[in-house]
């Protein structure tokens, strides 16, 4: 388990990743402006708290706590797909997480209900 200086410098890390301040996600989190000088101090946030900022920084409490080195939070990390379906969407997401033109999403939105726009009119 890390101290709470290391938790403090992994707090740090990822809020630079995300352009944020400690300061942002104090206000953001409605948390205590003293928070992080105590991480700095020494001081253990309860588990509340460290909840919040796992939440907020986008990671689990366990990497706030150095259990893993696995950022990724549980409820994001995508099961193996068990069907073509799943695995099908799986591909699309994929590929639609990394398109950055929004008109080209526009389009495949438009086009995925042109396509079962006509695939329930030809059920009638």
């Amino acid at each position: 388990m890390k101290t709470p200086q290391e938790i403090k410098e992994t707090i740090t890390i990822q809020l630079n990743k995300m352009g944020k301040s400690a300061n942002q996600m104090i206000k953001e989190c409605a948390l205590s402006s003293s928070l992080v000088s105590d991480l700095g101090r020494g001081r253990m946030p309860s588990a509340d708290r460290l909840a919040i900022i796992a939440n907020y920084l986008g990671v689990q409490i366990d990497y706030l706590l150095g259990n893993t080195n696995d950022p990724t939070p549980s409820t994001q990390k995508s099961r193996p797909a068990n069907t073509e379906r799943e695995m099908l969407i799986n591909e699309l997401l994929k590929r639609l997480e990394a398109e950055t033109d929004i008109d080209i999403l526009k389009d495949v939105s438009d086009y995925s209900d042109y396509v079962i726009e006509r695939r329930n009119h030809n059920k009638k």
